[in-house]
């Protein structure tokens, strides 16, 4: 059976990974923009994902002592993107809106720039 701390763990890795990724990516459009000042930026950027890849590091050890095995995403549609998961030798797929994906990493990253989250 599949315990609410895993799925919390794994949870946690998705959006982590993601937010690695967008960070990575928003770093490569700066580098490739016209701002004059690029280097503060590129440096808070950098330090961010050094910090998320060494969190990453540390969920992917604790889902390795717990059996979770996260396949990366298994299939991406128009609305959903599926994650395969093993746990303890129970499978299971889990389904993320892309919509929700979207508002956990901004809340993630708002969190970061130390800025509050609001509905605009």
């Amino acid at each position: 059976m599949i315990e609410q701390r895993d799925e919390e763990l794994i949870q946690e890795y998705v959006y982590t990974d993601l937010l690695v990724r967008v960070l990575e990516r928003d770093m490569l459009a700066i580098h490739q923009s016209c701002i004059k000042l690029k280097i503060p930026y590129t440096e808070w950027i950098g330090r961010h994902i050094l910090h998320l890849r060494h969190q990453l590091q540390s969920i992917k050890q604790a889902m390795l002592k717990t059996g979770i095995k996260l396949h990366s995403e298994a299939k991406q549609e128009a609305l959903f993107v599926s994650y395969n998961c093993i746990v303890r030798g129970y499978e299971r797929t889990y389904r993320y809106g892309r919509d929700v994906m979207k508002m956990e990493v901004t809340k993630r990253l708002l969190k970061m720039f130390e800025v509050r989250y609001e509905k605009l």
